[in-house]
């Protein structure tokens, strides 16, 4: 017995034969005892247990750190799509009132490369950067 706490209860417990021998070929296995394997299984059995237990304990408390956390980065993210939007229409508002080009035709190209390239996976490598 190593670091454990002195044993000091006995029970009695009875196997049918197919569990005997698979305990008393795992003790073999080990080299320990077919009481130790036993043991084993039983305090794994309660770790498992105590483990399922103290989950929702755990869940519970990384709920309340985190959620605020993920309530402003969604609101992060929201600031971030409203500047992206407004970038977006003083790009196009400049675009039309410096040159003949017409902004509707480059929206419609750029908007149909951007989401193709989104799809790829492409925009975050830097690719597809010119307009078709």
């Amino acid at each position: 017995m190593t670091a454990r706490a002195r044993l000091s209860e006995s029970v009695a417990v009875r196997f049918n034969l197919d569990i005997y021998l698979r305990l008393q070929a795992d003790a073999q296995a080990e080299n320990i005892s077919m009481s130790e394997v036993v043991r084993q299984i039983v305090e794994q059995h309660y770790q498992k247990q105590g483990a399922e237990l103290g989950l929702p304990v755990i869940e519970e408390a990384l709920r309340r750190v985190l959620v605020p956390h993920v309530d402003r980065l969604a609101g992060l993210s929201v600031h971030a799509g409203i500047a992206a939007g407004m970038s977006a229409w003083l790009s196009r508002r400049l675009l039309k009132e410096l040159t003949e080009v017409d902004t509707g035709d480059v929206w419609a190209k750029v908007h149909a490369l951007s989401k193709e390239n989104l799809k790829r996976g492409a925009m975050a490598e830097g690719e597809g950067d010119a307009v078709r």
